[in-house]
């Protein structure tokens, strides 16, 4: 599971991924979110869409919620994605990628204090789960595989009232040997540039290979305690 994402950067060119200038242009245009390192679900994410053979960067509620009734995933697991009623139309037309510069995963950990301040004085969440933030040395942009629709969602500070709207969600694969430390069993699907072309190509035939978890030489793993200050 992917549970949180960071953007700390201000630079949106991603070169070699968009056309020169589509994301400056994209940006003056719209209200950017500022560069955070606590992104989570039900907040506005980037995504790369590509239709026509044309991509273009767009803003996208994470999360996806089909009607006001259905949960709420934030997360595909790639092993569904072909027969999945919920991801099959998506995963054959609405692909994108979502751009960050690390994630978090939150593990469970054996016995932790039995009271909030002793949790969080461990350097625990308050509900006593250890914090890894993940990030690839040397590179200041992550690729992740993603999906993306329109869902319904729950205007804030509107009670009763639901809005729709683009939503988007990070599609998981089991977890690499380099995740081992974390002891967290599922991670997002990492792309390379020559991997987004094939992946908003949306062909069917490599899908499996581009979706399947592999070791990382360049990943960074570091437990995080206290606030969110990377």
């Amino acid at each position: 599971m992917c549970g949180g994402i960071t953007f700390r950067t201000s630079n949106y060119d991603f070169p070699g991924v968009l056309e020169h200038n589509t994301a400056a242009v994209f940006k003056r245009a719209n209200a950017y979110p500022a560069p955070s390192n606590d992104i989570r679900p039900g907040m506005s994410i980037a995504v790369i869409k590509q239709t026509g053979g044309n991509r273009a960067l767009d803003l996208s509620y994470w999360g996806y919620q089909p009607s006001p009734k259905a949960p709420m995933a934030i997360n595909a697991k790639s092993e569904n994605l072909t027969t999945s009623s919920y991801w099959k139309n998506a995963f054959n037309s609405r692909r994108c990628v979502i751009p960050c510069d690390g994630w978090y995963e939150w593990v469970a950990v054996d016995e932790p204090p039995k009271s909030a301040k002793d949790r969080l004085a461990a350097g625990l969440t308050r509900g006593g789960k250890q914090r890894y933030f993940i990030e690839f040395n040397e590179s200041p942009i992550v690729y992740l595989a993603g999906l993306y629709g329109e869902g319904a969602h729950k205007q804030p500070g509107k009670a009763g009232q639901w809005q729709r709207s683009s939503s988007a969600v990070i599609i998981t694969t089991p977890a690499c040997a380099n995740m081992a430390p974390t002891g967290h069993h599922r991670q997002p699907v990492v792309l390379n540039e020559q991997m987004i072309d094939q992946w908003l190509a949306h062909g069917t035939d490599n899908a499996d290979d581009l979706l399947q978890s592999r070791n990382y030489d360049r990943l960074s793993i570091k437990p995080i305690s206290g606030p969110l200050g990377l």
